[in-house]
């Protein structure tokens, strides 16, 4: 999109949405309460807060949504925080274990000899993968069986 396409775009949806009568009631950004407001949007992954033309972007999107939080973050960024939960909850952490060093060698042994043994393995791998997935089909409305 071009730059002229995308500023004609912003001042549209401003527009739109100050006629539309979600703009909500306008209190300057200095008088607040003391929490992070409507007009200071961060990035739940980086922390970092948003600038620019984004933080009304974004303010615009959580009045038309009702939404109760100002963080946001990209589709990748919560599916890493999502892996990042799910791996704490299973108990899965950062720290070197052990016998890692032990379990690289093995492998390493094992590729020594046998260049291609890794394909083996990632193909029994794959097949196991198939076959769980094999208990869970989606039917022709997606949902599960």
């Amino acid at each position: 999109m071009r730059y002229d396409e995308l500023c004609a775009q912003v001042t549209a949806t401003i527009v739109d949405t100050i006629e539309s009568g979600h703009a909500g009631t306008w209190l300057a950004p200095w008088h607040h309460n003391g929490t992070s407001g409507l007009f200071s949007p961060t990035n739940a992954a980086t922390g970092r807060p948003y600038a620019g033309a984004n933080i009304l972007l974004l303010a615009i999107d959580a009045l038309e949504a009702g939404y109760g939080d100002n963080t946001w973050a990209t589709y990748k960024q919560w599916q890493h925080l999502g892996a990042a939960i799910a791996t704490a909850r299973l108990g899965i952490t950062n720290n070197p274990r052990p016998d890692h060093a032990a379990y690289l060698e093995h492998w390493l042994n094992i590729l020594g000899t046998d260049p291609k043994a890794l394909f083996a393995v990632a193909a029994k791998a794959q097949a196991a993968v198939d076959h769980l997935a094999s208990y869970n089909q989606p039917t022709a409305e997606g949902v599960a069986a």
